[in-house]
Parts: structure tokens; sequence; C-alpha cells
């Protein structure tokens, strides 16, 4: 099963210490399982290039709307255009950071026991869960991202 992505974690500070210190860590039990880490990690990095480029050109193309304009030197485009900008660019980002990629289907996750000399940050182990296995350790319940993301979902409304 391929391990699937998505942009915002790839584009993640925390996602890549967890990554780093994935990096460095020289104590895996098996040298399958480091050289499983190691091409998660190349293939990741392969994928953050593209992310990064697809957010500069996102940057790039809006950039005009953020520039400081004087009496000299007047905007091109009313504050209606900028806040239509400003929406567009918000919806672009947004669309960009729930983009989900694929790599490599040879690739397992890690796993858990693999990592138990790896002392990872609770908030490095939820950025890095899209690359960690826990299901030797959750015995089936849901994931821990999935637990932090319930508390921020909206309570259905009631019923009349």
């Amino acid at each position: 099963m391929a391990i699937e992505l998505e942009y915002r974690y790839i584009l993640s500070d925390k996602f890549h210490a967890a990554l780093k210190k994935l990096a460095d860590f020289a104590d895996f039990p098996s040298q399958k399982a480091a050289y499983n880490v190691a091409k998660i990690i190349e293939l990741v990095e392969r994928e953050l290039k593209i992310a990064l480029k697809s957010r500069e050109s996102l940057f790039a193309k809006y950039k005009k709307y953020d520039e400081t304009y004087t009496a000299e030197n007047p905007a091109p485009f009313t504050p209606q255009e900028k806040l239509e900008a400003t929406e567009k660019f918000k919806a672009e980002i947004d669309e960009l950071l729930s983009m989900k990629v694929s790599i490599d289907e040879r690739r397992e996750k890690i796993k858990f026991s693999d990592l138990a000399k790896l002392q990872l940050a609770p908030s490095e182990l939820i950025c890095a869960e899209c690359i960690i296995d826990f299901e030797e350790l959750l015995d089936g319940k849901a994931s821990p991202l999935k637990a932090v993301e319930s508390r921020f979902e909206e309570p259905a409304a009631a019923q009349p």
C-alpha cells in the first residue's frame, strides 16, 4: 500500500524536524528498516521540491496585491479587486495544502516499534503520522491524528 501524504504535512516545519531525526537515527532494528526510512525521506524530499515550487508560484502570482503603493505610485487595482484576489489566494493555497500525493508503492510505513529508541516529541509524532504505522500500538483504535482532528470538528446541528 502506497504512503499518502498531504502537502500541508510535507511543508510543515514539525514534519521536517521529525524527518531530520529519522535521517540522523542510526539504531534501527534492521538494515531493511533503515533502508525503508531512507527511501521514504528521499521520496518526501522530492515531493517537497514540487510543493515549494507550487507554493512559490502562488506567492508570485498574488504578490502585486500585497505591495505598498503611494500617491505617487498608485495601485493598479481597486480595494475590491485586492479583496477578491486575497480570497482567490486563500482558496488556491488551501487547495494546494490539501493536495494528496502517493509515494512509491513499494514503501511501507515506518513501524512504530522500529522507532523504540528514537525520541520524537509528541508533536513530531503527530506530524509524521502519515509515514508511521501505529497499528501495533493502537490495536485497531483510532490514530492519534484522528483524535486531535475530532476535537476541532464542529458539532452536528441539533435536530428540531
